[in-house]
């Protein structure tokens, strides 16, 4: 049988306030009283500074939400009223003139966070939850890692009607809390919408509800028991049963292992007849695998001789190639001669027909100018006789008539310059 927690007797030492109240004289009237140790909550960063001056009290900088980081924290111009979730209506409309003045991002823990970091408190500790919005899952975590146990007070500020996303209605968290064995003592507040419920650890309820489960714990297993016996039983009657009919049947077992024994020495001797059946086939076999390997043998050194041979050829075949290779160039080099020959031979061809071209018109021009010599020279004859007679009547003397002659016969003669073919 598990050991019981006792319920808490001693007035609680520990305070631990989630959201410590804004103003300074509601702080003293929490802490009026000696207490050993305060965890105070405090997500602003300047005001948790400022409340870790206080003697004794230990602050944990966050804010209680669903997941860690950062998170902006919603501050409304209602004294002492923030929180990570937005308002809903009821709150609205609960206090008509209420309107939003700030936003600061503050750092966020889960309340599995804050439950591991409060494992090491006192049996007597009293709680202070103000976190609107996150008043259920701090309460679940606290439960599930068995600390509720240890809470000798409880004060919880929550509405009527939830006030911000992800709230629970007073009536839903009064009925949970009274059935984890708190007693509920009053609702300090005056406002009948916006509570602060208070409760006590229930001397009777948790040793009661321990005793009734401690019971069914004992029915179960006395029912565990009395189902272990009656199978008992029946195993007994089994084994029995089992043993008669192994006495009756072991008469008839014997003579069915002669029978097997027989066939298993029948079965032998066949057996003994395959091996040697088995052995003849294995010397034909071995045989049959020398043979094989001397084959191998065979064309293993064949196969030595091919492939020296086509090493050899394929030497050959690689100086074929470079002959072909120079052989190539050769054509090529032949192809470029060939070209530039041919270019050369057409270069000539084009200044022949030039030096023709020029040639057929130098010769008309010599004939042009031969005929017109030939008109010329009757006229130059005739000057030339005209000129001697007026020398002759002037008195000088008469030029020769062969010199005249014989530079006109100079100038008729064709000239001697070859003629191109």
């Amino acid at each position: 049988m598990k050991d019981h927690v006792l319920p808490v007797l001693a007035p609680p030492s520990t305070l631990i306030m989630m959201a410590p109240p804004a103003s300074d004289h509601a702080l003293a009237d929490v802490m009026g009283r000696p207490w050993d140790s305060v965890i105070m909550v405090e997500p602003e960063a300047d005001r948790a500074r400022r409340l870790q001056k206080r003697t004794g009290v230990q602050i944990i900088p966050a804010a209680i939400g669903p997941e860690r980081g950062q998170k902006p924290l919603i501050r409304f111009n209602f004294p002492g009223l923030r929180s990570l979730f937005e308002p809903t209506a009821a709150l609205s409309d609960l206090l008509p003139g209420l309107r939003e003045i700030g936003r600061i991002p503050v750092d966020v823990i889960t309340p599995d966070d804050l439950a591991r970091q409060l494992q090491d408190l006192p049996r007597a500790a009293e709680l202070h939850i103000e976190a609107p919005g996150a008043e259920w899952m701090i309460l679940q975590a606290l439960h599930g890692q068995k600390l509720l146990q240890r809470i000798a007070r409880l004060q919880l500020r929550c509405g009527t009607h939830p006030m911000a996303e992800g709230a629970l209605p007073r009536n839903v968290l009064e009925t949970w809390i009274k059935a984890q064995g708190f007693a509920f003592m009053a609702n300090r507040s005056t406002d009948p919408d916006w509570c602060v419920l208070e409760f006590e650890s229930d001397l009777v309820h948790p040793g009661w509800a321990a005793a009734q489960e401690e019971a069914a714990r004992q029915e179960s297993r006395i029912a565990e028991l009395e189902g272990a016996a009656a199978a008992a039983m029946e195993d007994c009657a089994r084994l029995v049963s089992e043993r008669d009919s192994a006495r009756r049947l072991s008469a008839q077992q014997i003579g069915d292992l002669e029978n097997a024994r027989q066939a298993a020495l029948h079965s032998a001797a066949q057996a003994q007849q395959g091996v040697a059946a088995k052995e003849a086939e294995r010397a034909h076999l071995q045989m049959a695998l020398e043979s094989c390997q001397h084959e191998l043998h065979r064309m293993r050194e064949e196969r030595d001789l091919a492939l020296e041979r086509y090493a050899q050829q394929s030497v050959q075949v690689a100086d074929l190639e470079q002959k072909m290779v120079q052989s190539q160039k050769a054509a090529e080099q032949l192809k470029v001669d060939l070209g530039f020959a041919l270019r050369m031979q057409m270069l000539a061809q084009s200044d022949l027909r030039d030096l023709q071209i020029r040639y057929a018109g130098a010769e008309q021009t010599r004939s042009a100018q031969q005929a017109l010599l030939e008109r010329l020279v009757p006229r130059l004859q005739r000057a030339a006789r005209h000129m001697q007679q007026c020398a002759a009547a002037s008195g000088d003397l008469p030029l020769p008539k062969s010199k005249v002659t014989k530079k006109a016969k100079a100038k008729d003669r064709p000239s001697k310059k070859a003629v191109p073919e």
